[in-house]
């Protein structure tokens, strides 16, 4: 892998800071001694004085020149070394030269320069290796190598923590992660890393590592290290817009109102979105009113935004909606006035529905027509275009002009939506006009191009009435017949009007008898019989049709009108199976009994036995399922159900747990009727009991016989999923992933889905396939976004994107994931990191009304400590330090409840946080100048944690609440602790304080050394940037307590000599830290001493 998809940010000058650093004060300086070559010496001074003042080409020359001609010297190791960094001072470097230079170096192991040699080296292979899948593996191996080297040799080298890191580097370029993660391990857990600058890069690389070996949880855990330390709160707009277009997804309107409220109140150009955003989650809240005034706002605060004719238009249909159908007429108007026309089209859509509505189709006409002229565009237009003859149909005398106009509408738009209507419309019309040769045309070209539409029947009507009507009653009575035939026409309202004019049509064409039997096969009168019998084919029909209300009712007059109907069986078991269909499971029962009991001779009385076993299946009541099979089994009227009653019944024993019984059945089945389908089936169940009773190869084996047999549908999705159960109590998750991908591929119908969607993805998850796992969690939560399964799959995705630094989309997933989760751990959990990646995004307030709610709900949970915390570090980042504090205060009530500290808070992270909770705690009460308190927090901190890493900033948080509580002496004391204990930032810091202090009490002899100490200790010009910037501070510091110094000398000559010592401090800022807020200050400083006679041309690097 590159090492560019690894590197956070600064990559190129980080490289340019090695070079720098390694190669500023080599000094190759020359000393003579009696027994020297004085030639090569000589040689040697000239390639070191070229090198010392920035002649580079000339002094790689002169140093090739003297490693050639003097091989056996002893400064060729030197002389080496300062070839290779020749060779890396280059404006473009030669790092496959300096390595070499440098290998020659290191060969001499007594070197003075060893250190740099090694270091040098390791760099030049590492980056000599190139990027990519180019990568040169031995060139990183030699690099790697003499990191090593280094890291044993000088353990405490300045060097030891680019050797580490970027060994790391090397071994994780080389495929070894293991030893790559070992590496920068050992780098984080030196005491100077916190000042390292490659600590951030150290903690992504690790977690990068870990993740390569799948050491997932150990990953995270670095990465979060990482964002605890190198933080970037910049807040975006659109995140914020994105989270209330999410919310809204997320039907959470409330939260998008307050997102968008929060764009809205910004000074940004997305005003007018979050506008109309915020007024669309307004009307989806149901506060119609404040949605319109928001639309309102729209269009009057940036009438020039391309929202502005969207927003009016909105505000309009917000008003309709809320039923005030004269202000929407109004508003729709001024729609009308604007300049886009797909708007203004929709527009003229809802006025005129509302002049239809209002009983005024001339208003409607009107309206759609001078649209239409003035252009109608967008999805509206052709809606418009119906409008405007529907409403002409309506106006009386213009029947013709609204065919023409349907007409015209299907012609020019025949894919639309509405092109069905209109062309039914239009031969409806021609029909009343008597144009009926173009009705009957029309209406078979509608039958032609929309044959599934549900129309159909009324076109067909057409279709018959214009045959009739232009004398065709043959075909017309054929036509009628066909359509009154027709499940299809069975719930039609015109249905009594066809029948009649099919009759009609029968009887102009000389069919008088078939028009009778028509008449009274719908019609009263039959006899007993008769009717019995129609009303069994017509309730089988209506069965068949899946009507079941008709077919009760049909079936019902069957037994009702000849109660000694000979099919009364029949019809009763076909009864039952209606009120089932019907959704009635009790009635269905009730007539399946009565099967039993009047006909207990009749085959179909076992029929009724097996639908009351299958009832019983369905209620969940398994051992009556299997006494009534029993029953059924005994009966044997009906032989053929028999195969059918041992596989029922074998399911059931399943289902009750008793897979050895079921077995038993299943093996009856097989011996009893081997060539019956089912056997293949009963392989099937066969291999779930065996599953179920921990016989996980023998189920594999007959299921593998069951698909064999090339089994379809819910049948072999079901001998997949069993599979795919088998394969995950075996660890194989990949089959187990694949198996249950056949079974979606195979059976997309098949029940319960989702859980197999959700299996699948988890399968994948374990086997290591995350991308391939995340689509199939997507694909769950596309598909059944509701379902409680769901919750997990946004958890997962949010837990991707939380990898991946997407904050603002990854606290979208885990609000998704809370929203459904129905297991309370999940729910926590989800809750708890929405809250993580809001606060990673810069959303504090966000993030801590999420802690809260964590809190809130889980009071006794997993998270509480942390979650307690995090409410308070929120407030803290807004510099809300009251609130932050009573979040504080109620973590460490907790913390004093449980007496919690050191001795029994083992795990590191936990401590942590109880460990920021105080030391926040107490920053936040420093930060309302309650000094007194703040100590009682620090001191709390130590006394529960004594060996805290957060016990130096703690110490000087307390020596800083003591200086302003004024008590110098303590502060004093304090301050010089942690100044002697760090060699850090914070060991800078205060020892400024102290230099502070003493200034402050005028006693600069005793200040000036404090600001000294910083100056020139600390790694001096070595030291990282943030030190640097209380070196600078001390410099300037030191000058000013020299000028004041200058007020109480008596003579010239003191007065001179302590002006020229304030010169000399204020030209080290100048010099030193030139891009220093202070160095023009100094600058100041110097113009007047200046000015006041004073030589101001002097050394910084003189210590005064």
């Amino acid at each position: 892998m590159a090492l560019i998809r690894r590197t956070i940010g600064p990559t190129g000058s980080w490289i340019a800071g090695f070079v720098i650093v390694l190669a500023v004060g080599w000094s190759p300086c020359v000393s003579l001694a009696d027994d020297v070559n004085e030639k090569a010496m000589a040689a040697y001074a000239d390639a070191a004085n070229f090198q010392t003042n920035g002649a580079i080409p000339l002094a790689i020359d002169a140093w090739q020149k003297y490693l050639k001609e003097y091989p056996n010297e002893p400064l060729v190791s030197k002389a080496s070394h300062y070839l290779g960094v020749c060779y890396m001072q280059q404006a473009q470097p030669d790092y496959i030269a300096a390595a070499k230079a440098f290998e020659r170096a290191v060969r001499d192991p007594k070197s003075e320069l060893r250190e740099e040699s090694l270091v040098n080296l390791g760099w030049c292979q590492f980056a000599a290796a190139g990027d990519g899948e180019t990568r040169d593996a031995a060139r990183l191996k030699t690099a790697l190598d003499a990191f090593k080297v280094l890291i044993k040799e000088k353990p405490t080298s300045k060097y030891v923590d680019r050797a580490l890191f970027y060994g790391g580097e090397a071994a994780y370029a080389l495929g070894n992660g293991k030893e790559a993660v070992e590496l920068y391990d050992k780098l984080l857990a030196m005491d100077s890393s916190k000042a390292s600058p490659l600590r951030c890069d150290a903690f992504y690389a690790r977690g990068i590592a870990l993740e390569e070996l799948k050491r997932y949880d150990d990953a995270m855990a670095s990465y979060r290290q990482l964002l605890e330390g190198c933080k970037d709160g910049d807040l975006a707009i659109d995140a914020k817009i994105r989270l209330g277009d999410a919310s809204i997804l997320q039907k959470k309107y409330a939260d998008a109102i307050k997102w968008f409220g929060e764009v809205v109140a910004a000074d940004s150009p997305e005003r007018p979105y979050a506008i109309l955003r915020q007024a669309f989650a307004m009307v989806q809240a149901e506060k119609p009113a404040e949605a319109a005034a928001l639309y309102e706002r729209l269009v009057t605060d940036f009438p020039n935004s391309p929202y502005a004719s969207v927003a009016t238009l909105a505000s309009a249909q917000t008003i309709y909606r809320a039923g005030d159908l004269d202000e929407a007429t109004k508003r729709f108007s001024r729609v009308l006035q604007q300049s886009d026309k797909a708007s203004a089209t929709e527009a003229a859509h809802w006025l005129a529905t509302i002049a239809l509505r209002k009983g005024r189709p001339d208003a409607a006409v009107n309206v759609a027509s001078k649209q239409i002229a003035a252009g109608a565009e967008g999805p509206f237009a052709v809606t418009l275009k119906m409008d405007l003859a529907e409403a002409t149909m309506l106006v009386g005398g213009k029947t013709e002009e609204a065919m023409k106009l349907f007409r015209d509408l299907f012609t020019q738009s025949p894919q639309s939506p509405d092109a069905p209507r209109a062309l039914y419309n239009a031969a409806f019309a021609a029909m009343q006009l008597g144009k009926f040769q173009e009705s009957a045309q029309w209406a078979a070209e509608f039958v032609a191009k929309f044959p599934q539409d549900s129309l159909i029947p009324d076109v067909r009507y057409i279709v018959a009435e214009s045959k009739l009507m232009t004398g065709s009653s043959e075909a017309a009575a054929d036509d009628y017949l066909k359509l009154v035939d027709d499940p299809i026409s069975k719930s039609k309202i015109q249905r009594p009007l066809w029948v009649m004019r099919a009759a009609t049509a029968l009887s102009l064409s000389g069919k008088g008898d078939r028009a009778t039997e028509l008449l009274d096969k719908n019609l009263p009168g039959f006899s007993p019989v008769q009717q019995a019998e129609a009303a069994f084919m017509a309730g089988t029909l209506h069965l068949t049709a899946g009507r079941s209300k008709e077919a009760v009712s049909a079936f019902e007059k069957s037994l009702s009108v000849e109660p000694n109907w000979p099919r009364g069986d029949e019809a009763r078991l076909q009864l039952g199976q209606a009120h089932l269909i019907g959704g009635d499971e009790a009635k269905a029962a009730a007539q399946w009994q009565e099967v039993v009991k009047q006909f207990p001779k009749s085959p179909r009385s076992d029929q009724a036995r097996y639908r009351l076993a299958q009832a019983s299946a369905r209620a969940n009541d398994y051992s009556k399922a299997v006494q009534r099979f029993d029953e059924l089994l005994a009966s044997g009227l009906d032989p053929s159900l028999r195969p059918f009653a041992l596989y029922g019944r074998s399911w059931n024993l399943m289902r009750s747990d008793k897979a050895a019984d079921a077995i038993k059945s299943l093996d009856q089945l097989t011996k009893d009727h081997a060539d019956h389908p089912l056997v293949g089936e009963a392989r099937l169940a066969r291999g779930m009991c065996l599953r179920s009773m921990g016989k996980p190869d023998e189920a594999m084996k007959q299921l593998e016989q069951f698909l064999a047999d090339d089994p379809k549908g819910i049948n072999r999705g079901h001998a997949l999923y069993e599979m795919a159960l088998i394969d995950q109590s075996q660890n194989r998750d990949g089959k187990a992933a694949e198996r249950l991908e056949q079974l979606v591929t195979a059976v997309p119908n098949y029940p319960n889905v989702d859980k197999v969607i959700y299996e699948w993805a988890w399968s994948l998850k374990e086997s290591g396939n995350d991308d391939q796992a995340e689509l199939r969690f997507k694909e769950l939560i596309q598909r059944f976004p509701e379902n409680p399964l769901a919750a997990e799959a946004y958890y997962f995705i949010g837990q991707r994107l939380y990898e991946k630094e997407s904050w603002s989309e990854a606290a979208g997933q885990y609000a998704k994931a809370s929203a459904l989760a129905s297991n309370s751990e999940l729910k926590e959990r989800a809750i708890y990191r929405q809250g993580w990646a809001l606060y990673r995004n810069g959303k504090f307030n966000e993030s801590s009304d999420t802690f809260a709610l964590q809190v809130k709900e889980f009071p006794n949970g997993k998270f509480l400590a942390d979650g307690l915390l995090m409410i308070g570090e929120g407030r803290f980042k807004m510099e809300q330090f009251e609130p932050a504090i009573a979040a504080y205060d109620t973590a460490r009530k907790r913390i004093a409840s449980a007496n919690e500290s050191e001795a029994n808070v083992k795990e590191t992270a936990d401590r942590q946080v109880r460990e920021l909770v105080f030391l926040h705690g107490g920053q936040s009460q420093s930060q309302l100048k309650r000094w007194d308190t703040a100590i009682d927090w620090f001191k709390e901190l130590e006394r529960r944690f004594p060996n805290s890493t957060y016990l130096p900033q703690s110490h000087y948080e307390t020596a800083y609440a003591l200086q302003q509580a004024g008590k110098d002496k303590e502060a004093l004391a304090l301050y010089e602790k942690v100044a002697g204990d760090q060699r850090n930032e914070i060991g800078a810091r205060a020892r400024f304080m102290l230099g502070e202090i003493h200034f402050g009490r005028s006693d600069f002899a005793s200040a000036i050394p404090e600001f000294q100490r910083v100056m020139y200790g600390y790694g001096a010009e070595q030291a990282p940037a943030e030190i640097k910037n209380w070196q600078a501070k001390s410099g300037y510091e030191a000058g000013r307590c020299s000028e004041l110094m200058m007020q109480g000398v008596k003579t010239n000559d003191a007065r001179s000599k302590t002006a020229s010592i304030a010169a000399q401090f204020f030209n080290y800022v100048i010099q030193k830290h030139p891009q220093h807020d202070l160095a023009p200050k100094s600058q100041e400083r110097l113009e007047v001493l200046k000015k006041m006679g004073f030589d101001t041309n002097v050394n910084p690097g003189e210590n005064p």
